[in-house]
């Protein structure tokens, strides 16, 4: 059986070869040598390597301090990768996972499909289960201003996209009376992007539905709360359908 290759790059990256965790990177900066040829999933040349690994380095620096990394990571991952004088990548089929990878393809393949069907509904679930948190959390490495930019970048693009899934999960379960899950969605979105007040009247509708009244006053007290110190404003009880009794405690 071929040997298992999984790269992921959301929350807390790691690189396990059939289930175990590859060590013996001689830096942090082979490790993201891998991270970005693993989610950019394409040819890279070693010019562009050198730059974006040592941005402030001389020419000849980067490429040098290039060959060590590319050498180590020959080492630990010779079957992978394909390394000529002037490019690298990973071989193709190679790799088994690279859930930033498989997120956007997901993605896109529910994109085509009819909004409001159930096949695009479970497509987009589990393509939001691979959002484990945001891209290479808690991973930096020195001297590499253009890997910086880059990862600021990519984490940006795929948290608006995670935001735009579950805000679409919502709805749907929202519109189905799928109140489990459009409950669980919703609280999940809410961890990405807590302004949306949309999202918090859509989790206090459904809350209600459910018959969790009082977590459906908790829940629009925390919105309260939130637009009140992030925004100076109070939620909008008409556009949520309902309105707040704070002393009976009751939504109507």
């Amino acid at each position: 059986m071929a040997p298992k290759l999984q790269i992921r790059l959301f929350g807390t990256p790691s690189i396990t070869l059939d289930g175990k965790p590859v060590t013996g990177f001689i830096s942090n900066k082979s490790a993201a040598a891998v991270y970005y040829l693993a989610a950019t999933n394409r040819i890279q040349a070693r010019n562009l390597l050198a730059t974006l690994l040592w941005t402030n380095s001389s020419d000849p620096y980067a490429k040098k301090n290039l060959r060590n990394v590319l050498s180590n990571l020959r080492d630990l991952l010779d079957p992978f990768l394909e390394i000529t004088r002037d490019e690298v990548s990973f071989k193709v089929g190679m790799v088994d996972v690279v859930d930033s990878v498989r997120f956007a393809t997901q993605l896109n393949a529910a994109a085509k499909l009819p909004v409001a069907s159930q096949e695009r509904s479970a497509l987009l679930a589990e393509t939001v289960a691979l959002y484990q948190g945001p891209l290479l959390d808690g991973f930096s490495i020195t001297d590499a201003e253009a890997f910086d930019e880059w990862v600021l970048s990519e984490r940006e693009h795929c948290h608006l996209l995670a935001i735009q899934a579950f805000n679409d999960l919502v709805v749907y379960s929202t519109q189905h009376g799928e109140l489990l899950s459009g409950i669980d969605y919703a609280s999940r979105l809410l961890t990405l992007d807590p302004l949306r007040e949309e999202t918090h009247r859509n989790l206090m509708f459904m809350l209600a539905l459910d018959g969790q009244t009082n977590a459906a006053l908790a829940q629009y007290r925390t919105c309260q709360r939130i637009l009140q110190t992030e925004l100076g404003v109070e939620p909008d009880a008409e556009a949520a359908g309902r309105t707040v009794d704070g002393d009976s405690g009751a939504i109507s």
